[in-house]
């Protein structure tokens, strides 16, 4: 008897610690009640009005933003970060940041040199002074 609740218990950890692993790697997202197109669902932030992020290119010129609004009078600031894929992973191109108080935007652009391949830019916040750390990312390929 005893090894029997021993098992199952070990069962339903088991089942526990999957389903944890596979909600770690899932993206949520609900449907539109009016046409069904899914609407990827975003994360709730306390401190954090928006942030934001673009990428462009022109030419040959990567073109990248972002910006964070915090919510009330907070301070914050912000790090647009541009990437290149290589292989499975991304190299570091360049960054831009800026930071602003009394509840005013953060925003940071730049441009950078590219070659063709897939790009990412990123956008990372720190709102009142590390109360609530946001980021926002973009993939784009030139």
């Amino acid at each position: 008897m005893q090894k029997t609740i021993v098992f199952l218990v070990s069962v339903i950890l088991l089942v526990g610690l999957v389903s944890i692993g596979f909600a770690s790697t899932y993206t949520p997202f609900a449907l539109n009640e009016d046409d069904g197109q899914p609407i990827i669902l975003t994360p709730f932030y306390t401190y954090t009005d928006r942030i934001t992020v673009n990428l462009s290119f022109s030419g040959d010129k990567a073109v990248c933003s972002g910006s964070v609004y915090p919510e009330g009078t907070y301070s914050a600031s912000v790090t647009v970060t541009l990437y290149k894929k290589n292989g499975s992973g991304w190299t570091y191109v360049n960054s831009w940041s800026d930071s602003a108080t009394g509840g005013n935007e953060a925003y940071a652009s730049g441009s950078s040199t590219v070659s063709s391949g897939t790009y990412k830019a990123t956008a990372s916040g720190n709102v009142g002074g590390g109360k609530e750390y946001s980021s926002k990312s973009v993939t784009k390929t030139k």
